[in-house]
């Protein structure tokens, strides 16, 4: 979370007399390593669960048991990225597996049946998963980005069940979705850790890199 700058600045006037501004590949400027780490397993866990519930749409399409192998391919498909991952971040692929499954047993509950309908609805539900997690991927470069990425979303997935039949409650369904975001994203962590404090030397958030005169006064 950032600090509000006008609560950092509100209790003593800062003067900055002769600031050199800082380098243009500073902190905002892009990503840091554990930050990407963070996103591609996001990422990948989004594209887990999608190709999971597409396994149960075909097999609700035709009433049958689900593809084993179907299942199979989604899931080493996103161990494969989330092992490649470099940065740095925790989450490992066992631990994500096991997440992504508890996500995709919420979903079948939320849509149990067979036919036309609880395929659709299986296939969308998945979609809602992956660009909810894409949007916490996101929010990770871009802080503050996920809420109305959320909210739109979890509009359009309203309006895709209702449109494949309305066989599925939608309230349940985003319940569901936004738990397994936060239940992923908590496997994940913090991207990168802050180290230091505002206002020291440096180059990262918060920090002054390479200033001259920098006066505050003592009230």
């Amino acid at each position: 979370m950032r600090p509000n700058p006008r609560c950092l600045l509100a209790p003593a006037a800062v003067v900055l007399v002769a600031l050199f501004a800082l380098p243009v590949g500073s902190a905002d400027a892009g990503s840091t390593p554990a930050q990407k780490c963070g996103a591609a397993k996001l990422n990948a866990a989004g594209r887990e669960i999608a190709g999971k519930m597409s396994c149960y749409a075909k097999a609700k399409r035709v009433g049958t048991g689900v593809d084993s192998t179907c299942l199979g391919n989604a899931q080493s498909n996103a161990d494969t990225t989330i092992n490649k991952a470099d940065g740095g971040c925790p989450g490992t692929a066992a631990a994500i597996d096991t997440a992504v499954d508890n996500c995709v047993a919420a979903f079948l509950t939320d849509d149990p049946g067979n036919g036309a309908c609880p395929s659709a609805s299986a296939k969308a539900i998945g979609t809602s998963g992956r660009r909810e997690l894409r949007c916490q991927a996101r929010d990770v470069s871009t802080p503050a980005s996920f809420a109305g990425c959320n909210a739109r979303e979890d509009g359009r997935t309203t309006t895709v069940l209702s449109a494949v039949g309305g066989c599925v409650a939608a309230g349940a369904v985003l319940a569901d979705t936004d738990a397994c975001q936060s239940a992923i994203e908590d496997l994940v962590g913090p991207c990168g850790t802050f180290l230091t404090t505002w206002g020291s030397g440096g180059s990262g958030p918060g920090q002054f890199n390479f200033p001259l005169s920098v006066a505050v006064d003592g009230s």
